[in-house]
């Protein structure tokens, strides 16, 4: 796969992730269209989520027309979106952090390669994704790790994946791995997680924790396919269900979706 290959592949998967969670705040910024049945949709589209494979990408209404796709009558995803700037702002800002690769961007100089000030860009990139640059690109080098690791070793994958040091990665993945590196490597072995799923507006979510921390938010149409995918991404752990002890997780998350 070429280096401009992986970088669309890495942007079309923060992409799925704001479909997944329907996410408004992208409407008018890109569109996602459905192979299967040749319509195409806002990120919020209220209709049930495509299948992974069955899903393109496409940055406006005329390349989703002209591949041959239909709008949905649902969404309408042609209609005039009020929040299209600030949302074209951000996915410009995260298309600049992916095609960053390894080089740690400030927030000066992204705010300058997209001739926005500094503080306009953070308010906006913050209220739209939720997180600030620095932790879009946090998070977009711990999931590119997690896909390395489990293909080469824990050093190489550190420094793939835009991480300088093995100190950096470890004080990561503390917080996002509930595990170490090398643990999360071997798909968990030796490690005891415990999990737990609720409702929310996005479906259903799933919390996954170990004794040093978070390993795992997902949402997705059941419980059972939410437990088969954790099980899948730790598959030598011992994974066991806890209805009481990660609520206040579920709490706080739940909240975070609702704005409170």
């Amino acid at each position: 796969m070429t280096e401009m290959n992986l970088q669309q592949e890495q942007i079309n998967e923060w992409r799925w992730q704001i479909v997944q969670e329907k996410d408004a705040g992208f409407d008018g910024a890109f569109f996602f269209g459905v192979s299967s049945t040749k319509i195409f949709c806002r990120p919020s589209c209220a209709s049930r989520r495509p299948k992974r494979e069955n899903t393109l990408f496409f940055t406006s209404c005329a390349e989703a027309e002209n591949a041959g796709f239909r709008a949905c009558l649902r969404c309408r995803p042609a209609a005039e979106n009020p929040r299209g700037a600030n949302a074209e702002l951000v996915i410009k800002a995260c298309e600049a952090i992916e095609r960053s690769g390894d080089f740690e961007m400030s927030l000066e100089h992204l705010a300058a390669e997209l001739n926005v000030s500094a503080s306009h860009l953070q308010r906006t990139f913050k209220q739209i994704m939720g997180v600030s640059p620095k932790e879009f690109a946090d998070a977009r080098r711990i999931r590119n790790f997690k896909k390395q690791v489990r293909r080469t070793d824990v050093t190489t994958a550190m420094y793939d994946s835009g991480f300088g040091s093995s100190r950096a990665l470890y004080e990561k993945s503390a917080e996002t791995l509930g595990m170490t590196p090398a643990a999360y490597r071997k798909g968990g072995k030796g490690v005891d997680i415990k999990f737990t799923t609720a409702d929310c507006d996005l479906g259903k979510l799933l919390v996954a924790a170990t004794g040093k921390g978070i390993c795992a938010v997902a949402f997705g149409d059941t419980k059972e396919e939410l437990a088969e995918n954790l099980a899948k991404e730790f598959y030598a752990a011992e994974i066991q269900p806890d209805e009481t002890n990660l609520q206040n997780y579920v709490r706080a998350i739940v909240e975070n979706l609702d704005g409170i």
